[in-house]
């Protein structure tokens, strides 16, 4: 409802329900320009509004570290879920992650690089869809002690970029492969940086019915350097077209299947090490980038990205054990920055599940463990489901894996014959995690969730004589068993992992937790989240929402699908496998299945 002064002409409008795209804009809205206000602050509030000047020359600094902030307030309540920011240039004075509160009394973190401190860079990340008037930038954590501080803040939606450009993401490897689903022209460009302004080539396809390089320098403009006509190729709605391109060497290549497109030398090349992409936002597009190279696992002994199921196997990229899939049906998976990878559909119900194959090694038996074991992956849980399973409950030696929905709880279980390992974590549905869990025989598992946090469990005496089950199931038990959930990635090393270790493999893949959006979510679609007394922080860390006035922890009823509905740009991506771009106006479920 809205209405003028007395002295007009009152004007009713009926209840319309605003799509997301309504809601949300392209524009920097925390910028003066745009209306934005930085309203208080830790420390000097008079310089604050240099944060959102729209310059990096100046800005401002706190007088502390952990705990300093500052207030910034946009004009209306808008539709948020990415932040960029660039920080000041010492080391000391660096925040390492952040936390943003927002009117809703939401929050979410994010973490920031760390800088060679000289040079200051954008960060870019994104956080679940949040309505909100104002956001609170608080420093969560620090790599030194110093006096943090911002050269620029600026939020906007991801979704509402104009242009419909991708941000920019990782690339490994020297050759990439690209289908395209569009009837328009599409952009790959490659960066040598994570900067929009870095030295570039930008791959400019279908447009004009040509396919065309452009180069640019660091901070220059871009230059047409060479074409090539494309007319009897040409992009179709409906049908999938297949490009590759090679930068192994000064030689840029475009081809196709075994046709060279376009070839420019360039006598000053540089290293190609990051990859966006640009669509025309007027029609559906969709990209996949399959960008194979095992970077971020490189020393373990299994890896099963499960972005793909090929006439039923499940491939193991870096050992020899390719996994079957009952029934295949790939699902959106876990994401950063506005990329979704793949992973599989676990459903016992429908036979989705997975046989890894048979191993006769520490995997299956942990008596055979004499150096230990760790295993990571990404999981999302609908219900109560068994996740791995190499062993029956009461006899078998082996492991188990499984959560159960009563309790929230993800647990972790390793038997050997004399001696067995336990830990678990209380976990939402509907929301994906990644756990990294290592164990050696006669000490207690230690588990890592999320990269941020970790728990030792505990070990105890048992007598498990029997070793009946060798093959790694994912969905089911050896007799029988549950489902209902989504898997992607999982990683196993044959030897303990330091915390460290995992850390470091988490944050190389560059994919990160999301969890859902609060503001949005109406008093009759929440449900219980956690547990009765459950603290606001732990609450937060399950991925679910915290009403700090009535003291409850929440998340949106399953029934309602967890949706997020898209206006633009969505990308599904696997940072070792396959990337893409969807451009589509539609509705896309957390586990969205695609056939």
């Amino acid at each position: 409802m809205h209405s003028f002064s007395a002295n007009q002409t009152r004007v009713v409008f009926p209840c319309i329900s605003l799509d997301d795209y309504l809601r949300c804009t392209h524009i920097n809205i925390a910028a003066t320009s745009n209306g934005g206000q930085c309203t208080d602050a830790s420390h000097d509030q008079g310089t604050c509004g240099l944060v959102i000047d729209g310059g990096t020359a100046n800005g401002w600094a706190s007088n502390g570290g952990i705990g300093q902030w500052i207030k910034i307030q946009f004009v209306r309540a808008y539709l948020l879920n990415t932040i960029r920011v660039m920080q000041r240039v010492e080391l000391t004075d660096l925040a390492k992650s952040l936390r943003l509160e927002f009117s809703d009394s939401s929050e979410a973190y994010v973490d920031l690089t760390k800088t060679d401190g000289s040079t200051p860079i954008w960060d870019v990340r994104t956080f679940a869809d949040v309505s909100t008037s104002f956001v609170k930038v608080v420093v969560d954590t620090v790599y030194a002690a110093g006096q943090i501080g911002f050269r620029e803040v600026e939020f906007y939606h991801d979704n509402c970029l104009r242009g419909k450009k991708s941000e920019i993401h990782p690339l490994f490897g020297k050759t990439i492969s690209v289908l395209v689903l569009t009837s328009q022209e599409v952009s790959i460009t490659l960066h040598e940086k994570p900067q929009t302004d870095s030295a570039r080539y930008r791959f400019n396809i279908g447009g004009n019915s040509k396919s065309t390089i452009y180069l640019a320098t660091e901070g220059g403009s871009e230059v047409s350097k060479d074409s090539a006509d494309i007319s009897s190729y040409p992009f179709h709605a409906s049908q999938w077209r297949t490009f590759w391109i090679d930068f192994r060497s000064s030689k840029l290549v475009l081809g196709s299947g075994s046709e060279v497109i376009l070839q420019w030398n360039n006598p000053n090349p540089f290293s190609i090490s990051y990859v966006s992409f640009t669509a025309d936002g007027s029609s559906e597009t969709r990209i996949i980038l399959c960008n194979k190279e095992i970077k971020c696992y490189k020393g373990a002994d299994h890896f099963w990205p499960l972005d793909k199921v090929v006439a039923g196997t499940v491939f193991d990229l870096i050992g020899s054990k390719h996994g079957k899939a009952d029934k295949s049906s790939l699902g959106s998976g876990p994401g950063y920055q506005g990329m979704a990878s793949l992973g599989v559909v676990l459903k016992s119900t429908e036979n989705k599940t997975i046989d890894f194959g048979d191993f006769s090694d520490c995997v299956s038996d942990a008596a055979v463990c004499n150096t230990g074991i760790a295993i990571g992956f990404w999981v999302m849980v609908v219900s109560s489901s068994d996740i791995f399973h190499t062993a029956e409950t009461s006899s078998d030696r082996g492991l188990l894996i499984s959560h159960d929905k009563d309790s929230s709880k993800l647990t972790f279980r390793f038997y050997s014959n004399d001696v067995s390992g336990m830990v678990e974590h209380r976990i939402a549905t509907l929301v994906w995690y990644h756990v990294f869990v290592s164990w050696k025989k006669g000490e207690s598992p230690f588990l890592v969730v999320n990269g941020a946090y970790d728990l030792w469990g505990s070990y105890s005496s048992v007598s498990r004589l029997q070793e009946t089950y060798t093959h790694l199931l994912a969905g089911k038990r050896p007799a029988g068993g549950e489902s209902d959930g989504g898997l992607s990635q999982v990683v196993i090393y044959k030897r303990p992992l330091s915390k460290q270790e995992m850390l470091a493999k988490f944050h190389c893949v560059g994919l990160s937790p999301e969890y859902p959006p609060c503001a949005s979510i109406e008093t009759s679609d929440r449900i219980s989240c956690g547990w009765s007394g459950i603290t606001k922080s732990l609450c937060i860390s399950l991925g679910c929402c915290y009403d700090s006035g009535a003291s409850t922890c929440f998340q949106q009823d399953g029934l309602s699908g967890n949706c997020k509905y898209m206006s633009s740009t969505e990308i599904f991506s696997d940072p070792v496998q396959a990337q893409g771009i969807t451009v589509r106006p539609s509705s896309n479920a957390e586990l969205h299945e695609m056939n």
